[in-house]
């Protein structure tokens, strides 16, 4: 398991380095611009899917009776 998530670690990497090497390619040049924006994205998108896990697991132990969260009543 461990060696599937560092092989889509390398992927995704893999990946970044082609858009920024596109952009780079463009003349646009906002090549850093770019890196910065990808970082935000992935730095807000991070964020997201963390309150979504958290907010899910609230929502959870909210509905399980007490009896399964280990509560003596």
């Amino acid at each position: 398991m461990k060696i599937l998530a560092f092989g889509v670690l390398v992927h995704e990497l893999s990946v970044i380095g082609v858009i920024i090497n596109g952009a780079r390619l463009s003349g646009s040049g906002g090549t850093l611009a770019l890196i910065v924006d990808i970082g935000k994205s992935i730095w807000t998108g991070t964020i997201n899917a963390y309150q979504v896990i958290i907010d899910a697991v609230l929502i959870v132990k909210q509905t399980l009776p007490s009896s399964l969260m280990g509560d003596k009543a």
